[in-house]
C-alpha cells in the first residue's frame, strides 16, 4: 500500500496533447479573425501555429510510443522514438526555413525588379518633356 506521500507526474504526451489542442484552437480563432479581418499577419501567424502544431504532434506522438511495453516485435520498446521524432523535427525546420529563404530572396529579386522599373519610368518621364524642347532650334529654322 502506499503509506507515504509523492507527487505522480502527468505523462509527458498528455501535457503534449493539451498544448496541441490550445494552439490549435488560438491557430484557428487567429485564422478566422486574420480572414474576417483580412489581416494577412494574422493569417500568417496561424500557419506558423499550424507548424508548430505538427510539431507538438510528432512530440506527443512519440512520447506516447516510448511508453509502450517491448513486444516481440519491439524487444527494446521503442525508446527511441523521441530521438527520431526529434530528428524529423529538425529536418521540418530546415524544410520549412529554407523555403523562406527562397521565397524571401525571390521577393528581393522581384523588389530589386520593381525599382528598376521605376527607375526607368522616372527616367522616361523627363525625356518626354526635353524632346519638344530639344527640337525647337529646328522649328524656328523650318
Amino acid at each position: 500500500m502506499h503509506d507515504h506521500e509523492h507527487a505522480h507526474q502527468t505523462p509527458a504526451s498528455e501535457v503534449l496533447v493539451w498544448a496541441l489542442a490550445l494552439t490549435l484552437g488560438f491557430a484557428a480563432f487567429e485564422a478566422l479573425a486574420g480572414w474576417w479581418s483580412g489581416s494577412l499577419a494574422l493569417l500568417s501567424d496561424a500557419g506558423h501555429m499550424v507548424a508548430d502544431s505538427a510539431s507538438l504532434g510528432l512530440a506527443a506522438l512519440a512520447a506516447w510510443l516510448v511508453r509502450k511495453p517491448p513486444s516481440a516485435c519491439h524487444s527494446y520498446s521503442l525508446g527511441r522514438t523521441e530521438i527520431v521524432a526529434a530528428l524529423v523535427n529538425a529536418i521540418f525546420i530546415l524544410v520549412i526555413e529554407d523555403l523562406g529563404q527562397r521565397n524571401r530572396v525571390l521577393r528581393d529579386v522581384a523588389h530589386m525588379l520593381e525599382e528598376r522599373f521605376d527607375i526607368q519610368h522616372v527616367t522616361m518621364q523627363p525625356k518626354t518633356a526635353v524632346r519638344p524642347l530639344a527640337r525647337m532650334p529646328f522649328a524656328e529654322r523650318s
